[in-house]
């Protein structure tokens, strides 16, 4: 398994470990193509850019974007019931949950990959809905910087 594999796969058990309540998305790239009866709380991650920067003599270092989608339902039950304080509760929620999955993936950086040196920049964009699921999707974006040996 490549490096950028390691990570993605350690991010994703950090996540299992922090919001134990989410399970991994069966389909990552296309969140809507998700069954979200039964088990609406769901993570996606995908490395995004990357970009080298001045660093370790021996080494050349990245910082690489990640992008981590979480969601969850609105549904509560009857139809009429589903108002603008409910998805309002459920985002704020979600974005409990970011706060948490990012605090502990700068705490456990190692326990990610070794060659991490830092997570940081962290940015959460607006929620999206999938009205006809009734599910809310937020995603975050962070940066972690890593060394790769020469």
């Amino acid at each position: 398994m490549g490096l950028i594999a390691n990570i993605k796969t350690g991010i994703e058990a950090r996540l299992a470990i922090s919001i134990p309540s989410y399970t991994r998305a069966a389909y990552q790239s296309d969140i809507s193509m998700n069954k979200f009866k039964g088990n609406s709380a769901l993570f996606a991650v995908h490395p995004v850019s990357a970009t080298e920067v001045d660093g370790l003599i021996g080494a050349y270092t990245l910082d690489h974007q990640f992008k981590v989608t979480l969601t969850n339902s609105y549904n509560a039950g009857a139809k009429s019931q589903i108002g603008d304080s409910l998805k309002s509760s459920r985002i704020t929620e979600i974005n409990d949950d970011i706060l948490a999955t990012y605090r502990d993936l700068v705490i456990n950086k190692g326990n990610i990959d070794a060659s991490i040196l830092l997570i940081s920049e962290m940015s959460i964009e607006d929620a999206e809905f999938i009205d006809e699921e009734k599910v809310i999707t937020v995603t975050f974006t962070f940066n972690i910087k890593y060394k790769v040996n020469k």
